[in-house]
Formats: structure tokens, C-alpha cells, sequence
């Protein structure tokens, strides 16, 4: 009688503590953005491109790298969809201006 209450015991403790794991890792938020929070930090980071060199006749892709802070590879890829959009033109190879 003894060791079937200390078995249920046992068994409660080992469920409460299951359950308690489970919610804990069922909370957790992924540590990857969708596809949708990827492209509203795009177009956020293209759209502050655009507002930070808004008053300069030309800037340079130096420029906006040192005063925005983006990684080279991410700029390049900002500035050519930038491009493609017709929002800014290249004058030289790395200079730009906004249309």
C-alpha cells in the first residue's frame, strides 16, 4: 500500500513537471521573421534610405553605409532594388542621386 502511494507520487511529480516543460517551450517565439517581417524591415530600411539622403544632390554608397550602418552586402541589394524601382539612378559606379 505504501509503495503504490509513493508510485503515484512519483508518477504526479513527473506529469506536473512534463506539463510544465511543455508550456515553457510551447511559449517560446521563433527566432526566425516570416517572410512578412522581413519585407517591412526592408522596405523600412529602403524608405530610410531614401528620407536620410532626401537633401543631398548626390551621395555616395560610403556614405550612406557610414551614417545608416548597414552591412555592405545588405546595402548593395537596397540600393539595386532602389534602382530598380526607378526611386534613385547611379550617376558613377557608387554614386547616386534621388529622382
Amino acid at each position: 500500500m505504501k509503495s503504490i502511494f509513493i508510485l503515484i507520487v512519483f508518477i504526479l511529480i513527473l506529469v506536473i513537471l512534463y506539463l510544465s516543460f511543455y508550456q515553457k517551450r510551447k511559449k517560446k517565439t521563433p527566432l526566425r521573421k516570416t517572410p512578412k517581417e522581413i519585407f517591412k524591415e526592408k522596405e523600412r530600411r529602403k524608405k530610410l534610405i531614401l528620407e536620410k539622403m532626401k537633401g543631398m544632390e548626390e551621395f555616395s554608397f560610403s556614405q550612406v553605409q557610414y551614417i545608416l550602418g548597414f552591412s555592405e552586402f545588405d546595402l548593395k541589394r537596397y540600393l539595386e532594388e532602389l534602382k530598380d524601382e526607378g526611386k534613385i539612378e547611379e550617376i558613377r559606379k557608387g554614386n547616386y542621386r534621388i529622382i
